[in-house]
């Protein structure tokens, strides 16, 4: 297994819905970074999330996610960075940030995420943008 800069095993999100519509679009994330970002905005995003699919492409903010990961024991935390429509983990909308553990699926966005409660469950098979821990 590759290590981070902290000499610690390097964890990543691997895609895992449906095909990439972009050739932009962020397949593989690896925190080898204390913050890494996630959005639509190239200049500020370490990994794009982006579609052709413009309603798609909608449901992701410009700066939508961060992971901050922690030198001395390797945790990496998910923040919602203040997102239209929310971050999911296990299905379930995230309220603030929550702890990343192996095997967790995130999913970025959802079309009606600005009216779903952080706490919900709400399944998102055809989502673009799930990937596993």
């Amino acid at each position: 297994m590759n290590e981070n800069s902290s000499g610690l095993p390097l964890h990543h999100l691997r895609r895992v819905s449906k095909p990439d519509t972009d050739s932009h679009a962020v397949s593989m994330v690896h925190f080898d970074r204390i913050v890494t970002k996630f959005g639509r905005d190239p200049r500020t995003a370490h990994a794009l999330l982006t579609s052709r699919d413009a309603q798609s492409r909608l449901i992701i903010s410009r700066e939508h996610a961060y992971v901050t990961r922690k030198p001395h024991n390797n945790e990496h935390k998910l923040h919602d960075d203040n997102s239209l429509n929310g971050v999911f983990v296990n299905d379930i909308k995230i309220n603030g940030s929550i702890i990343l553990k192996t095997g967790d699926l995130v999913t970025f966005g959802h079309l009606n995420g600005r009216l779903i409660t952080p706490g919900s469950r709400e399944l998102q098979p055809d989502s673009e943008y799930q990937y596993m821990v």
